[in-house]
């Protein structure tokens, strides 16, 4: 394992840079980085060698690790396949979910989006509806957003979202009750 010093001194030479260039980018003297790079130096402090790796490109744990302060960390390789990977990195990426301010009028523009993680969503076909002029406190207010999943088929005891004729409302699935828009899955409250 090479010290600070000559880790630094490698750094700073594949860099193309020299000891004065390196203590004018950390304001130090020319003549410290000097005697660090021989090693005349205890323990450096923590400020200095942020600086010095910042001037230099690299992590601080770079330089942690050349002065022996840390342990490499041990990367353990992968087991999974590339695909498998980006499987899993495409499921962070949140499903865009539009609000709508009036579903009684067939697909309107949307109003504003919520963005859900992909497992909270699946394969959900979920809307938002802005809640206006209607109240069901302190559940569900004016100016919160449901979300209904229009593909969900409701079991008894589900509140549901029913649209007939320009009228929208909620109620308790009861079985027999019409054709429910959708189930309310979730009631967020907005910032007002």
């Amino acid at each position: 394992m090479s010290t600070l010093g000559a880790y630094i001194r490698n750094l700073r030479k594949k860099q193309g840079m020299t000891q004065e260039e390196l203590a004018n980018l950390i304001g130090l003297s020319s003549a410290f980085i000097s005697r660090l790079e021989r090693n005349h130096f205890g323990d450096v402090s923590s400020y200095t060698v942020i600086k010095i790796a910042k001037a230099l490109k690299v992590l601080p744990e770079e330089l942690y690790f050349a002065a022996g302060y840390i342990n490499e960390p041990k990367i353990e390789p992968s087991k999974k396949r590339p695909e498998e990977v980006l499987g899993e990195l495409r499921s962070l990426i949140p499903v865009t979910i539009p609000i709508l301010d009036d579903i009684t009028k067939g697909e309107s523009e949307a109003v504003d989006y919520a963005y859900w993680a992909k497992p909270k969503v699946g394969g959900r076909r979920l809307k938002g509806l802005l809640v206006r002029g209607f109240s069901m406190k302190p559940a569900i207010c004016e100016g919160d957003v449901i979300f209904i999943d229009s593909g969900l088929s409701p079991q008894l005891g589900d509140i549901v979202l029913c649209c007939n004729d320009n009228e929208v409302w909620l109620e308790k699935y009861e079985g027999g009750n019409g054709h429910p828009y959708g189930v309310i899955i979730e009631v967020s409250r907005r910032l007002r």
